[in-house]
């Protein structure tokens, strides 16, 4: 599928389009009425049981962002949350939680729809990504495959 392709490593501190599909990016959204400034801040939000914390993380962008769900201990229980509601983290309702996630932002933010319309020509990947859903919120593969399921509406 991607053989031929140039590929592109998403990375914050990269320029263009490989830095800007990184999750860090500063994106102004609407997610179920919490106004969001980054994915990262979504993500790391998914930690907080609490509502209110949540809305502060969903806040952030960039580092602070990554910085501010660094020390939630999620992975023993493996239990994530949005607006109250568990999520087990290797659930498909979880799964289906990131994709609506990442249609919202694709709605609403016209620069990220331009780079992931793109991003459609390079096989993408993330190096420093993870592969253990019980490591991390969301996989290299969950990562690139949230950025290549608009491809199909392009």
């Amino acid at each position: 599928m991607f053989f031929g392709k140039r590929k592109i490593d998403i990375l914050s501190k990269k320029r263009g389009i490989a830095g800007r599909l990184s999750n860090f990016t500063r994106r102004d959204f609407i997610l179920d009425g919490v106004h969001c400034r980054s994915i990262e801040g979504v993500l790391q939000s998914l930690k907080f049981q609490n509502p209110n914390e949540q809305q502060i993380v969903c806040g952030l962008w960039g580092i602070q962002a990554k910085y501010a769900g660094e020390n939630k201990n999620w992975k023993e229980d493996r239990i994530l949350y949005w607006q109250g509601k568990p999520y087990k983290r290797e659930s498909a309702e979880y799964q289906k939680l990131i994709d609506y996630i990442y249609k919202t932002v694709y709605e609403q933010d016209k620069q990220f729809q331009k780079d992931v319309k793109k991003a459609a020509k390079y096989r993408l990947i993330h190096s420093i990504g993870k592969t253990d859903i019980l490591d991390t919120i969301l996989t290299e593969k969950e990562f690139i495959d949230r950025l290549t399921m608009f491809h199909s509406i392009l």
